[in-house]
């Protein structure tokens, strides 16, 4: 009797593993249902959100119109060169969560000729790439050009632009 019912157990089991498997049938499916789902709706409030963060707008300071982006922000302890202080205008060129990241594409800048790239960081621990930092608004039009004209530095939008540090704000 006990090995009839240990049997029932070990057959019932073995029906209730292999009756919830997952296969890549299922994995389809959800798939299909969550990209219709996401063409219904437009874009997730996520991505949309993300999409929107941290985005210029063209601002226009002593008669010169630069797309700046305001944030509180400093430098990121080791990724600067000696010396460099955080000034009004930063000529960013990239922008990561992974502070590997950034430190990769800030030496890259540096072996492109911009041996001012530093790192900056805001209050989430988001990494910005600037090439240079600046007191004068000027200056910070012709490095935003030199950078855009540069062909050896390939850039994603809406990359190069300023970056003001908002505690440098007046």
């Amino acid at each position: 009797m006990n090995k009839l019912l240990y049997l029932i157990f070990v057959l019932a089991a073995a029906a209730s593993v292999v009756s919830c498997k997952t296969s890549e049938a299922n994995y389809k499916a959800a798939y299909d249902i969550a990209k219709k789902k996401n063409t219904e709706t437009g874009d997730s409030l996520i991505d949309r959100s993300l999409a929107n963060a941290n985005v210029p707008k063209n601002m226009t300071i002593q008669g010169i119109t630069l797309p700046i982006y305001t944030e509180m922000i400093g430098l990121t302890k080791g990724n600067y060169p000696d010396g460099l202080t955080l000034k009004r205008y930063c000529i960013v060129v990239g922008r990561f969560a992974q502070l590997f990241n950034a430190q990769q594409m800030r030496l890259r800048m540096i072996d492109n000729g911009y041996p001012d790239a530093c790192l900056l960081q805001n209050r989430i621990n988001q990494y910005y790439v600037s090439v240079e930092t600046t007191a004068d608004v000027a200056q910070a039009e012709q490095l935003l050009q030199k950078i855009k004209n540069d062909s050896t530095v390939v850039l994603r939008e809406p990359f190069p632009y300023v970056l003001r540090p908002a505690q440098l704000v007046r």
